[in-house]
C-alpha cells in the first residue's frame, strides 16, 4: 500500500497587494527619466557598444542592476557583437557588447 507524500497541496505562494504595488512603483521608477534605466541607456550611448562589466564599471552598480535594467529596457537595447577577454593562461570568456538600437 502507497501513501502519499503530502496530505494536502502545498501552499500557493502569492504576493499581497502591497508588495505588488511595491514592485510596480519600483519599476516605473526605474523606467522613468531620471531613474537607472534612463542613466543606462546614456551610459551605453556614450560609451556604447559595451559589456555589462564595463557598464557597471562605468556606473558603478553591481552586475544584477546592470542585467536587471537591460532587461527593462531591453526594446531599447540590441547586442552588437562580442568581446573575447583573456585571463592568463585560464580559459577566455566571450561578453556580449550592447548598444542602443538605432531609431527605425
Amino acid at each position: 500500500m502507497s501513501l502519499p507524500l503530502f496530505d494536502q497541496p502545498p501552499p500557493r505562494v502569492t504576493m499581497s497587494p502591497s508588495a505588488i504595488e511595491a514592485r510596480r512603483s519600483g519599476h516605473r521608477r526605474a523606467r522613468s527619466q531620471h531613474g537607472q534605466c534612463a542613466r543606462y541607456l546614456a551610459a551605453l550611448r556614450a560609451h556604447g557598444p559595451a559589456s555589462d562589466h564595463r557598464i557597471a564599471a562605468i556606473l558603478g552598480w553591481g552586475l544584477n542592476v546592470v542585467n536587471a535594467r537591460r532587461n527593462d529596457c531591453r526594446d531599447e537595447v540590441e547586442a552588437k557583437g562580442r568581446e573575447r577577454i583573456e585571463y592568463g593562461s585560464g580559459r577566455p570568456t566571450s561578453r556580449t557588447l550592447w548598444s542602443v538600437k538605432e531609431p527605425a
